[in-house]
């Protein structure tokens, strides 16, 4: 089967797959372990030493850590990743896309690409957008709204499993 789609990628798409993306690669913030750390460590040095001051101080310092650093830091992550899409000339451009059995056929503004299935190795499925990822982990993203029905959707997904790994929780 051939699908064939044709879209404007918006900011907030962008930025919104670019995080679930994020979600799933990374699933525990950095900041939640480092705050537990903290907090733990200045509670030990609050009952075993004598200055309890920096100790009650470390502690309030990891609690904020843990509560407030993810969402600050995601705050910050879909703050970069929209301002990435309006520097990047590339990613406003009108996408028209087929996808075939055999391979991927780009045509973004005037550029044209026939990429193998092989090019990519995972896929992503969310709620509104497909996501194709390289085994850099660059993505490309395919929004719900450019498919015309559920069946081209169904497709698309058909053709993924057929040559592509589905990307779940990993660390590489």
């Amino acid at each position: 089967m051939t699908v064939h789609i044709r879209f404007e990628l918006q900011p907030e798409e962008y930025a919104a797959a670019l995080e679930q993306f994020h979600e799933v690669r990374a699933p525990l913030p950095i900041e939640r372990i480092v705050g537990w750390l903290v907090v733990v460590g200045s509670s030990f040095w609050f009952f075993l030493a004598s200055l309890p001051p920096p100790a009650i101080g470390g502690f309030f310092g990891g609690l904020l850590l843990l509560f407030a650093g993810p969402p600050l830091r995601r705050w910050l992550r879909l703050r970069h990743w929209r301002g990435r899409w309006r520097s990047e000339p590339f990613l406003c451009l009108e996408n028209m896309v087929t996808f075939t059995e055999g391979k991927i056929d780009y045509l973004v503004g005037r550029v044209e690409s026939h990429l193998e299935w092989k090019y990519y190795r995972y896929f992503l499925e969310t709620p509104n957008a497909f996501l194709l990822v390289t085994s850099g982990l660059a993505i490309s993203v395919f929004p719900k709204r450019a498919f015309a029905s559920e069946e081209e959707w169904q497709a698309l997904r058909r053709m993924a499993v057929a040559n592509l790994i589905p990307f779940e929780r990993r660390n590489d």
